[in-house]
């Protein structure tokens, strides 16, 4: 018999050996449930600021109306996990529905001031990508500024 196989059947057997440790299951006692309620029945203090008006919220979740799936990402380079994100961005519904309502392009600041918004170019492509048209979408204007999000390892 050749030494690897001997090496081979010595460690099988000492897996088989091996005993599977047991881990006892101990419930929480009652007193440590009660301590991570709320006493009071509520939610913790209110906050001072919200992101976005908790009434509009609401309305991002609706579903959109039935439509076809949009157009794909061309890959460039190696470019498809980007695309993979792009697409999930795209099909994120509140995130969509938001995006589609041109509530953040009509009052971003940083764009009117000529600087770059990831945001506002995330609406466009979301408006192009679910066009009827069948072609994929070439993420130019992204990519073009991905090294300053750290895509420094991106060939393009």
């Amino acid at each position: 018999m050749a030494p690897s196989s001997k090496l081979l059947q010595a460690s099988v057997a000492r897996e088989k050996t091996v005993v599977p440790r047991t881990i006892d299951f101990v419930p929480a006692s009652s007193s440590a449930l009660k301590k991570a309620e709320d006493p009071d029945g509520n939610d913790g203090p209110v906050p001072t600021h919200y992101l976005y008006p908790r009434e509009k919220l609401a309305n991002l979740f609706n579903p959109p109306p039935p439509r076809s799936v949009g157009r794909g990402l061309k890959n460039v380079g190696n470019t498809c996990f980007f695309n993979s994100v792009i697409q999930v961005l795209v099909h994120t519904v509140p995130l969509q529905n938001y995006l589609l309502s041109n509530e953040h392009a009509s009052s971003c600041k940083v764009q009117s001031n000529g600087g770059f918004c990831a945001l506002c170019i995330l609406a466009r492509h979301v408006q192009t990508a679910l066009e009827s048209n069948r072609s994929p979408v070439h993420p130019k204007q992204m990519l073009q500024r991905i090294k300053e999000f750290g895509g420094r390892n991106m060939r393009l």
